[in-house]
């Protein structure tokens, strides 16, 4: 769904571990050419059109850690989006 919001490029979500909800979706999301973006308009516009439980927490992001054949590195974003869940508790 966050596809669908007119500034955003690319998206990746991933879950971190939540004490109250067990996991809770973070995504990190890089801008279109020429697009500005922030996290708490992203969430914003999220929680316009998601369940409430379905809203992730935000990153954006200049680009995405890569494999040499081209593919998202998930450790790398998993391990990112723990620590984003820790800090929002």
């Amino acid at each position: 769904m966050l596809v669908d919001h007119p500034e955003i490029g690319s998206v990746a979500v991933v879950p971190a571990e939540d004490a109250t909800s067990g996991q809770r979706p973070v995504a990190f999301v890089s801008a279109r050419a020429g697009g500005s973006l922030s996290a708490d308009t992203v969430e914003e516009w999220a929680r316009g059109r998601m369940a409430g439980y379905k809203v992730p927490l935000v990153e954006v992001v200049e680009a995405f850690p890569l494999t040499d054949t081209g593919k998202i590195r998930k450790p790398q974003l998993l391990a990112r989006a723990q620590e984003l869940a820790d800090t929002r508790d």
